[in-house]
């Protein structure tokens, strides 16, 4: 049976591909993962375009260029896009599922799982976002599935941005965790999720640096103020 293929847009930052008939769901699942390969290996080449077009705008805003960097940081391969798409859909399910997003997020970017996914390689890295909602399930069953859900949008770029910054960088989960949690993302996400990958984790990074440069200067203050009153 033909199957007449089309792109659906699922939200924003993210396209998926469809078929008019599912009735083979092995012959689908090859065609779908033929086409989600070769549309990112498209986009990777358009990026690669692009490099000099943001060479130019990062130098305009004092920051260094994505040329500058490292050969292996100037740009994820398909795999590599591939795998932030799937940690980007498995935020997003997690949120479909119920599981309050802060504590979810919390949880996932701690976990084994999330350490697996950060290291060379691993099998957790070839399998889909619902294997991996299964796996996180089994690894964390007390993670609660109450509270407050962010939008699906936000735990799409939330999910991707973490992971596309691992690449970038090479930082664990638990480390990139600690200096942009789950409130910082939904906070920054209306400002940041237009912006470049690249360009947004620097902004998170700063972010970082201020909190921490604030309260290292609060703690001085205090303990000034002790000294002062012995």
């Amino acid at each position: 049976m033909a199957h007449r293929l089309f792109l659906q847009r699922t939200t924003p930052i993210c396209w998926t591909w469809n078929c008019s008939e599912k009735t083979n769901s092995i012959s689908w699942t090859r065609i779908a993962r033929a086409c989600r390969n070769y549309m990112v290996s498209v986009i990777s080449q358009l990026t690669q375009q692009k490099i000099s077009a943001k060479d130019t705008l990062l130098e305009n805003m004092g920051r260094p260029q994505i040329s500058k960097l490292k050969s292996c940081d100037k740009m994820l391969g398909p795999w590599q896009s591939q795998l932030c798409d799937i940690q980007g859909r498995l935020f997003e399910n997690a949120g479909k599922a119920g599981y309050n997003s802060e504590q979810f997020i919390k949880q996932f970017m701690t976990s084994s799982l999330a350490k697996e996914l950060d290291s060379t390689y691993n099998r957790m890295q070839w399998a889909g976002e619902e294997y991996l909602l299964e796996e996180f399930a089994d690894r964390c069953p007390n993670a609660p599935k109450d509270g407050k859900l962010y939008h699906n949008e936000v735990l799409y770029w939330a999910g991707y941005v973490y992971r596309y910054w691992h690449f970038l960088t090479g930082e664990s989960s638990k480390d990139i965790y600690k200096q942009a949690p789950a409130e910082t993302m939904n906070t920054n996400y209306l400002m940041f999720h237009c912006m470049d990958t690249e360009l947004a984790i620097e902004d998170l990074k700063e972010i970082h640096r201020q909190k921490v440069k604030k309260r290292s200067k609060s703690g001085r203050k205090a303990m000034s103020d002790m000294i002062q009153s012995d």
